[in-house]
């Protein structure tokens, strides 16, 4: 249940049942040790987010999806070009979606992309996001003309968008170099400092190359992250949180079942803190970021 509404809502207006299944503590991932007891003959589709631009154990995922026989979707909205053992997230799974929302490492305000991993869904896609009609069959020469065949939408971006989005695109490789240099720094000092007032922070897996999306910090408590969040708001700098968990949520409450255990996940949106993270923040920034945690949480402020 740690993900945005978007991963729950889009299962919904496809007819289907949201069904929780927890995440590991290590990076808020799903953890696959959860994932069969929660199959059933109805199960169609495991959907794993990969949060902050780290990846989940794909490997594990896939081998439970190929022996249930079921269709895995990547939310990977904060994984652009992150890796998993060489390959980019949302390449793995059947299908990949990705984020160019404002807050996301490439923008154009609003919109995405689906990669389709599974040639024979391509025809169904296509279809799917001109209106329902084969016109895509009808521009490569297929048919004679084009008319309405199955349900479809409208999924087609501005071409504004797409020209923000192009310039970004071409530099993403500095873009995405310059928050990994900041999400490296703030690695190491927490990896070195190990404070008893937190339970958990970003790291890297050693199978994933992370994109630095974003970085985190969680509290033991709700009063200890409050405090903190105050103490830097003081100064100047913000901590912001992160996903309220779908189960505490007023709408996300009816998919609870008996064998969901939240253990990770409890109260995280309020214990969890994102440090600053953006491309043109420069070091100067990042290290007094670093230098406030090391007086806060060193009792010197």
């Amino acid at each position: 249940s740690f993900t945005y509404p978007s991963t729950a809502n889009a299962v919904l207006l496809a007819g289907g049942r949201v069904v929780y299944s927890e995440v590991e503590s290590g990076h808020l991932n799903l953890d696959p040790k959860h994932i069969t007891e929660k199959i059933t003959q109805r199960t169609k589709a495991i959907i794993v987010v990969h949060y902050g631009g780290i990846a989940c154990e794909m490997d594990r995922i896939m081998d439970i999806a190929n022996t249930y026989g079921l269709i895995v979707i990547e939310d990977a909205a904060q994984g652009f070009l992150s890796t998993y053992k060489g390959k980019a997230l949302g390449t793995i799974g059947h299908f990949g979606c990705l984020s160019f929302h404002g807050t996301k490492d490439v923008a154009a305000g609003e919109g995405g992309a689906l990669l389709i991993n599974d040639a024979s869904y391509n025809d169904f896609c296509e279809t799917y996001r001109l209106k329902g009609t084969n016109r895509e069959a009808f521009a490569k020469g297929q048919v004679p003309h084009y008319e309405w065949t199955a349900v479809g939408s409208s999924y087609s971006p501005s071409d504004l968008q797409m020209a923000l989005l192009f310039g970004q695109l071409e530099n993403s490789g500095l873009l995405l170099s310059l928050k990994q240099s900041l999400f490296a720094t703030y690695e190491a000092y927490f990896l070195e400092k190990a404070y008893p007032q937190l339970v958990g922070y970003s790291q890297h897996s050693p199978a994933s190359l992370p994109n630095g999306h974003l970085y985190y910090v969680i509290f033991k408590t709700i009063e200890e992250a409050l405090a903190c969040q105050k103490a830097f708001k003081d100064r100047g700098i913000p901590l912001l949180t992160h996903f309220v968990p779908l189960h505490e949520s007023q709408m996300g409450r009816q998919f609870v079942r008996q064998n969901n255990h939240f253990a990770v996940e409890q109260d995280l949106g309020r214990r969890l803190l994102r440090l600053p993270l953006y491309a043109d923040m420069g070091m100067e920034n990042a290290l007094k970021v670093i230098e406030t945690f090391d007086a806060y949480l060193g009792g010197r402020l």
